[in-house]
């Protein structure tokens, strides 16, 4: 070993990171995560569906979306989602919020 520390994060899956769990079936499912997702933060939407914002690394300025009525899907990921369509900012109260 060289002795030095990467603060990158391994570009694999990091199921890891989010589960759903069945309370009915006792069951959990691993849910998949492509960016980090450390020191993000979310917010429950009046339908159900979990929104989180920011991460770490490739995570910092990535919006995720799990809408639970899908049944079997993972984590929507977008890239860009701090920026609206208009071109505004997405503020929240995040530590890794920054200005665009």
């Amino acid at each position: 070993m060289s002795g030095t520390v990467s603060l990158r994060v391994l570009k694999r899956d990091c199921t890891a990171h989010s589960v759903e769990y069945d309370l009915v079936l006792n069951t959990i499912r691993p849910l998949m995560v492509l960016t980090d997702v450390w020191c993000s933060s979310g917010v429950l939407t009046p339908d159900g569906s979990l929104v989180q914002t920011g991460g770490f690394n490739d995570g910092e300025r990535i919006v995720r979306v799990f809408d639970k009525s899908c049944g079997k899907c993972d984590w929507k990921e977008i890239p860009s989602g701090w920026l609206t369509g208009g071109g505004m900012l997405l503020i929240m109260c995040c530590p890794t919020v920054a200005r665009l």
